[in-house]
């Protein structure tokens, strides 16, 4: 029965997880565009800029609308330059929950396609349980059938564990 009961954690998890990191997947594109948009309107701006300063060498001085599109564009460049930072932040942070959405599906993938039984199957599905485990309060934990469940079989995998790593003397 125990058997039967980590399978089940183990499929709703996953599909979860899979939909998790195609969201993630999603959100990254998405960013990486942004970020080129970004890229291309400071490269205008500066380009703008360039043609401006040197309008202002050449005639000794800019006409009031150039004057005027320069303040505008030096304020669109400040400003572009902050956002460019601020989207490259949030992409280095869905970078790094990508790669941990990455592990956790491949965790599951462990867990759901290892020899039945296997030491790496039983890490992988401790791990998962654990994560579900933690995840709980201490009253979710112990007084619901689900944590009361839950910890049975990480004990169970435990056990098992150690049983077969100390039969080839792999003791950690």
């Amino acid at each position: 029965m125990a058997e039967k009961v980590i399978i089940d954690i183990e499929l709703k998890g996953f599909g979860n997880a899979q939909k998790g990191l195609d969201d993630l997947t999603k959100k990254q594109i998405e960013q990486k565009d942004a970020i080129k948009l970004t890229t291309q309107q400071i490269k205008f701006y500066e380009k703008t800029l360039a043609e401006l300063e040197t309008a202002k060498v050449k005639n000794g001085e800019l006409t009031e609308d150039e004057s005027n599109k320069l303040d505008e564009y030096t304020q669109k460049l400040d400003s572009s330059n902050v956002l460019l930072v601020t989207q490259k932040d949030e992409l280095s942070a869905v970078n790094t929950e990508r790669r941990a959405a990455i592990k956790e599906v491949d965790t599951y993938n462990t867990a759901l396609n290892a020899e039945i039984g296997s030491n790496e199957q039983l890490r992988a599905q401790l791990k998962l349980m654990t994560q579900e485990y933690d995840g709980l309060s201490q009253e979710q934990r112990e007084n619901t059938e689900e944590g009361q469940m839950l910890t049975q079989n990480i004990e169970g995998i435990t056990e098992k564990l150690k049983e077969n790593e100390s039969a080839i003397g792999d003791n950690r």
